[in-house]
Parts: C-alpha cells; sequence; structure tokens
C-alpha cells in the first residue's frame, strides 16, 4: 500500500512540476485556434 502512495506522489509531483509548461502551451494553443476562428 505504501508502495502505491509513492507512486500517486511521484505522479502528482511530476504533473506539478510539468503544469507551468502546459499552462504556456494551452496558452500557445489557445491563441492559435483563436486565430482559426476568426477566419
Amino acid at each position: 500500500m505504501v508502495y502505491f502512495i509513492e507512486i500517486i506522489y511521484l505522479i502528482v509531483m511530476r504533473v506539478l512540476y510539468l503544469k507551468e509548461d502546459l499552462e504556456d502551451a494551452l496558452k500557445n494553443l489557445s491563441a492559435y485556434f483563436k486565430c482559426d476562428m476568426d477566419k
């Protein structure tokens, strides 16, 4: 059970670490889609 909790902890830490990069990527994507929508 402890092993399972450790896996979840590692996944959460990785997600939090990647979150900043993902937010930048989403901003770029949303800007790209807005340009598409305006056409």
